[in-house]
């Protein structure tokens, strides 16, 4: 993939002014608007990999970007500045206003959203804006007339991309007639959510739902709900802990509001939302406390959730399901997890056909290959490992770099693994280097800036190959690549972060130490290795025992591989 300008990835250079990044997406997101469309679904798990090295679980992203060096030649030739015409048309696109637009422009612009990540910020905020319009509508209707004019300033300040002033009016209303109170409130956190200021749209919600008189408990349950999305959503883009368990407490308090025998479908959508919460955190905490909640959450809702009723709910919670048994297998010793994360994701897939929901379907099969490519790494023999790549193949068909890059990526990265696992069990280098081939293609959009777990998980999946290739070669070079690759990941795989992925890192750089060791004959890195090994055992002893054996067998072998050089050494002196 051909790199960005100099300019463009120094932000010293470009200073306090965004206009020539800003001007260079628009043309950008005016071409991907022409082609591309959205994904119709958040992938809510992934899983690692490793060699006699152990794998990996990381959350996902969700972004646009294009990637095609012949259209990237055409956006750098408008990096000068946004005309008026490429925001009118811009504005067309996006059903919006123009002003809207450089109000949309500014605020990414004041967040720093990463430059690949502003065509798929510009779509959430314009679907964001227009709903909004919809239920300014319904306000109007519950306001009583000597608000009215009110109601009209603020639409009108909307539609010029004044958000600051619609909070004002929007407030003035709801601290004015308590009625409206409620809706204006709920506007004001859609105003936020366009923002991107998801604490604030929380906030927002929360305050609609405490105007709710006690009779309306749909309504506080739609506001209450919208609440702890929101904070999930902060969760999710900033990495922040402590939103998701807000989210989750909101969430089990629709659950408990809404119990089963009164109303089963929302108790039902309650349970699934706790699990999607609980699951966000289990992948990021070293314990499984919470993964095993969403396993159960997930199968409660199910009990509700009948294919026969609602199949595309039905499918959705099967999916996510797997997604829990998948990160809980992944870390246990034995493969009854992996095995029921194969049917939960096979499920899903008798209702996401390619034909009806092409892009769930093709989430839920690269899903399937991640379970078939972990359980296939347990097994002896390569059926499973084959299994897995043709999934990740499959969903290629959908996933496609142009349409939803970063999930071609997440895919490619998964392909990856697969080949290095049947690639280690087979004579020649071919599957290895398909597999470097494959994670460096996933390096193209998993960047550093744009998504750094998902960057660190792929240079440490590269890691892995390049291992594996050089234990296979006279010359160390793959190995201190390997080497290199590790000390990447680590960057952003810190213990404080993401404990178990940071052990499983620290593990396969001490594998790959101790491999140096063997071939330079250097007892010095065997020290570094067995350091390297007693920081990820603390992590692995208490959260993943499956890693602790593998980790216990990496030491015994470093120890035979210190004899029998220290052996060598003494029978040279002799």
């Amino acid at each position: 993939m051909e790199a960005l300008p100099e300019w463009l990835t120094d932000w010293s250079t470009v200073g306090g002014t965004i206009v020539a990044i800003l001007a260079l997406f628009l043309t950008y997101y005016i071409y991907r608007r022409t082609q591309a469309d959205k994904p119709d679904m958040r992938e809510e798990a992934d899983s690692g990999d490793g060699n006699a090295a152990v794998g990996n679980s990381a959350p996902t992203a969700q972004a646009s970007n294009g990637g095609q060096a012949a259209n990237r030649d055409a956006i750098q030739n408008n990096y000068h500045g946004a005309s008026t015409a490429e925001v009118v048309d811009l504005a067309k696109r996006l059903g919006v206003t123009e002003g809207a637009v450089n109000s949309f422009l500014r605020r990414i612009g004041e967040a720093e959203v990463p430059p690949e990540r502003i065509p798929a910020t510009l779509d959430a905020m314009a679907e964001r804006y227009k709903a909004l319009h919809e239920e300014l509508e319904t306000l109007r209707s519950q306001t009583p007339e000597v608000a009215q004019p009110e109601i009209t300033q603020a639409e009108l300040a909307i539609e010029a991309g004044d958000f600051d002033e619609a909070r004002r009016l929007l407030a003035q209303i709801g601290e004015a007639y308590d009625r409206a109170a409620a809706a204006t409130w709920a506007r004001r956190g859609d105003i936020d959510m366009i923002d991107l200021r998801y604490r604030d749209a929380a906030k927002a919600y929360q305050n609609a739902a405490g105007r709710i008189p006690a009779e309306d408990r749909e309504i506080w349950r739609q506001h209450t709900r919208a609440a702890g999305w929101a904070l999930r959503q902060q969760g999710l883009e900033f990495g922040d802990n402590a939103a998701l368990e807000e989210a989750l407490s909101i969430f089990t308090g629709i659950a408990d509001r809404f119990p089963r025998t009164e109303a089963p479908d929302h108790w039902a959508d309650a349970q699934n939302l706790i699990g999607v919460s609980a699951n966000n955190l289990g992948e990021r905490e070293s314990g499984t406390e919470r993964l095993e909640q969403a396993v159960a959450a997930y199968r409660a809702a199910l009990e509700e959730r009948k294919r026969t009723r609602v199949p595309l709910d039905w499918a959705t919670t099967q999916n996510n399901l797997g997604n829990a048994l998948l990160a809980l297998g992944e870390r246990e010793n034995g493969t009854v997890r992996l095995e029921q994360a194969i049917t939960a994701f096979q499920s899903a897939l008798e209702e996401y056909t390619q034909a009806r929901v092409p892009l769930r379907w093709a989430t839920a099969k690269s899903n399937l290959g991640e379970a078939l490519r972990i359980l296939g790494e347990r097994e002896p023999g390569t059926k499973r490992l084959e299994q897995a790549v043709t999934a990740f193949r499959t969903a290629l068909e959908e996933r496609t770099q142009t349409r939803v890059p970063l999930d071609w990526a997440k895919t490619q990265s998964n392909l990856g693994s697969a080949l290095l696992a049947l690639g280690e069990r087979e004579p020649g280098t071919e599957r290895l280097k398909q597999a470097v081939t494959a994670f460096r293609a996933a390096l193209e959009e998993r960047t550093r800036t744009r998504g750094p777990l998902d960057w660190a998980e792929t240079q440490h999946r590269l890691g892995n190959a390049l291992l594996a290739l050089g234990k296979r070669e006279s010359s160390p070079e793959r190995l201190e690549r390997a080497v290199s690759a590790y000390r990447n990941a680590l960057e952003e795989r810190t213990q404080a972060r993401v404990p178990v992925d940071w052990a499983m890192t620290k593990n396969n750089l001490g594998n790959a130490k101790v491999h140096l060791a063997q071939r330079n004959k250097e007892v010095v890195l065997l020290d570094e290795a067995l350091a390297h090994y007693g920081g990820a055992a603390e992590v692995f002893a208490f959260s993943a025992p499956y890693f602790a054996e593998v980790l216990e067998q990496n030491k015994a072998w470093l120890q035979s591989v210190r004899d029998e050089l220290l052996d060598k050494q003494a029978a040279e002196k002799n």
